[in-house]
């Protein structure tokens, strides 16, 4: 099983959709639309990852074991393993109803290397593999991610706005799937802040001025 998820390059660009349209109140954005804000403030340093996690069997098992299969399980591994990085990510079930999730982070300050393992300990515990599949699975699989480069289109989409259409295209049936009416995205706080603090001149650039 491969999943296809990263940016690559095409002939044929995918449209993203219709922008953003920018709510005077951050609480009344659609998620996808607040997912953008979330794209643009990690994009601003110009060190945004784009990746994608499929968690292994052991870790799965241990999920549902503690009836912790959810976002903010998934948000508590994070944080526990990418402590003070930046992030969002969106949940989303594939054809075949498998809970993985995408997602952006700032890699300011680290290693490629760096964010590669601490992503690796968010899908597994490596050492806990038994079989050549699941090892296999891990290796190839559970972790996908790359140093973006704008310069290409991401899943035949273009650039951050087109990489936030894709990690939140499957917001409907996620939730159907999860039977939640609640937000499928989570986001560090240094994140929201700034996502919230961009909409906020948006509106402001947004409203009619009156001339002298």
């Amino acid at each position: 099983m491969k999943i296809d998820c990263l940016p690559t390059r095409s002939t044929r660009l995918y449209d993203p959709g219709p922008a953003p349209i920018v709510t005077t109140r951050w609480q009344d954005m659609s998620m996808d639309d607040k997912f953008f804000y979330y794209t643009i403030a990690i994009n601003r340093t110009g060190n945004c990852w784009v990746f994608t996690i499929m968690f292994t069997n052991p870790t799965r098992r241990l999920l549902h074991r503690t009836s912790m299969m959810t976002k903010e399980c998934i948000a508590q591994r994070m944080r526990g393993n990418l402590k003070g990085i930046p992030w969002v990510f969106a949940l989303e079930f594939t054809r075949s109803k498998l809970l993985h999730f995408h997602g952006l982070l700032d890699s300011t300050g680290y290693e490629d290397e760096e964010i590669e393992r601490k992503l690796g300990r968010v899908a597994g515990d490596y050492r806990k593999l038994t079989t050549t599949d699941e090892k296999r699975f891990f290796r190839n699989i559970a972790v996908v991610s790359v140093p973006t480069d704008w310069s290409q289109s991401f899943k035949d989409r273009i650039g951050p706005y087109g990489a936030a259409r894709y990690a939140t295209k499957e917001i409907s049936r996620t939730m159907r799937n999860l039977r939640t009416s609640k937000s499928i995205i989570s986001v560090s706080r240094n994140v929201l802040q700034v996502a919230k603090q961009m909409h906020r001149e948006d509106v402001e650039a947004s409203r009619p001025h009156s001339s002298c």
